[in-house]
């Protein structure tokens, strides 16, 4: 027999054999996995009992038929108590609910035991202190992780970048310190992060841009420091951004343009420089603008026109310089779901154009306090503003400060940079004349601010 028909019957052989064993093989293996299920569930329910005791079950807001409860609950299978969802196959935990539990002390280690867990969620347990153990490392499943309004502390352990699966990392209000690790990055399925309101310090990482499906990144109220990493322009899902009341400087990068599904920019009370960029009118979804109290300069981009979704505007407390005649006549009517305007302590300047009628029927809020505002105050307003709750006018008196106005000589002054003819900085003395009596048309305004300026006359009836 040759030696080719010899390999050929071995091989054909070795398949039948294969075939007859196969069913035999399967079978103990799925044996041993039911048997390591069996264990580990009952593993488990010692894990939940460990929780009990150490988050004081006795004291819980509702223990009845939750963790460590005694009554008699269908066979007294944890996967029925309340708090708890296991997986229908293996009848292992996947969710663990415990928020507004009144939870009391520390997360044991234990928890690193539940291999199949899927969200953890501990949210709003004032009592509930300590660290986050680094053993949450171990639950390779986890996608959503929810600790905020808690009095945890410590760092964010690093073992949390092995939860290769994270969607969701919830962890503000809490008493958390460390930085952002670099390895943030590593974890591409994050849609939520939030450390709102915690003692993290440090810079936003460049690797954040790695995370291709964040949506939502709240870091404000943070000891956060440094400069917006250009990266962040990387991030092409993300709709809210919002690292207000840190301690960022450097410029807003022009790769924000990128974020063409941007509704929210909230980046208020920082050391913010620069301009805004013209980049930003090409995020056409942009909701809310919120970029008050930085030293940003310069006017309001004109491609800014371009978000027609716009509502909220606040630019106050910064060295932003821009015309009356631009705002009221370009930028105000541009935007048809304006709410709040709002540019207070800027070097907003020129007098109030005469309104024209105009379909804006959602702004509520126009700030221009402490600007550089001369002339009158013009009839028709309620053209303008129909709706408007507050209109604040005031401390526009004083515009012969270097803010406003430097003489060069007798007929010509310096306005931020421009130079203007045919007038001294006397003549600019914030808002004069009377007040008009059709202000009255203004049905739904509750708050009317024009002190601090040189207007005259009475206080008409109409709106006293």
């Amino acid at each position: 027999m040759s030696p080719l028909i010899s390999n050929y019957i071995l091989v054909n052989w070795l398949y039948w054999v294969s075939l007859i064993y196969q069913p035999l093989v399967s079978s103990a293996v799925d044996k041993n996995e039911n048997f390591d299920n069996e264990s580990q569930h009952k593993i488990e329910r010692g894990v939940l009992d460990a929780l009990y005791e150490a988050f004081g079950g006795d004291s819980w807001y509702d223990s009845d038929g939750c963790i460590g409860d005694d009554i008699d609950i269908v066979d007294n299978d944890h996967c029925n108590w309340c708090g708890v969802n296991c997986d229908d196959e293996t009848n292992l935990i996947t969710k663990l609910f415990l928020q507004e539990e009144n939870l009391k002390g520390s997360i044991p280690t234990d928890i690193g035991i539940l291999k199949s867990l899927k969200l953890l969620s501990f949210y709003d347990n004032f009592a509930l202190t300590g660290n986050i153990p680094t053993e949450i490392g171990n639950l390779e499943r986890l996608e959503h992780v929810e600790m905020s309004w808690t009095k945890l502390s410590g760092t964010i352990p690093d073992e949390i970048i092995s939860c290769k699966e994270l969607r969701v990392l919830e962890l503000g209000y809490t008493q958390l310190t460390g930085s952002i690790t670099s390895g943030i990055g590593d974890l591409k399925y994050l849609r939520h992060i939030s450390l709102t309101n915690t003692t993290i310090t440090g810079t936003i990482p460049s690797e954040v841009g790695k995370l291709q499906e964040l949506a939502e990144l709240y870091l404000s109220r943070t000891n956060i420091e440094g400069t917006i990493p250009s990266e962040v322009g990387n991030l092409i899902e993300l709709q809210e951004l919002d690292i207000s009341e840190n301690d960022i400087n450097g410029t807003i990068p022009t790769e924000v343009g990128n974020l063409i599904n941007l509704k929210t920019l909230h980046a208020s009370r920082n050391n913010i420089s620069g301009t805004i960029p013209s980049e930003l009118g090409h995020n056409k979804n942009l909701v809310s603008l919120k970029v008050d109290r930085n030293n940003l300069e310069g006017g309001i981009p004109s491609s800014l026109l371009d978000s027609l979704s716009l509502q909220y505007l606040h630019l106050n407390n910064n060295r932003i310089n821009e015309t009356l005649d631009n705002i009221f006549n370009i930028t105000v009517p541009n935007f048809p779901d304006l709410v709040d305007i709002v540019l207070s302590n800027n070097i907003i300047r020129g007098s109030i154009p005469k309104p024209e009628k105009l379909d804006i029927n959602t702004i509520k809020w126009v700030d221009l306090e402490n600007n550089c505002i001369t002339g009158e105050l013009p009839d028709n307003l309620h053209f303008l503003f129909p709706k408007i709750l507050i209109l604040n006018l005031s401390k526009n008196k004083d515009t012969s400060n270097i803010k406003c106005c430097v003489q060069i000589n007798e007929n010509f002054v310096k306005i931020n940079g421009d130079v203007i003819g045919g007038v001294t900085c006397e003549n600019l003395t914030g808002l004069k004349g009377r007040i008009p009596k059709d202000l009255d048309n203004l049905l739904d305004l509750k708050k009317l601010d024009l002190s601090d300026n040189n207007l005259s006359g009475t206080v008409p009836i109409e709106v006293g």
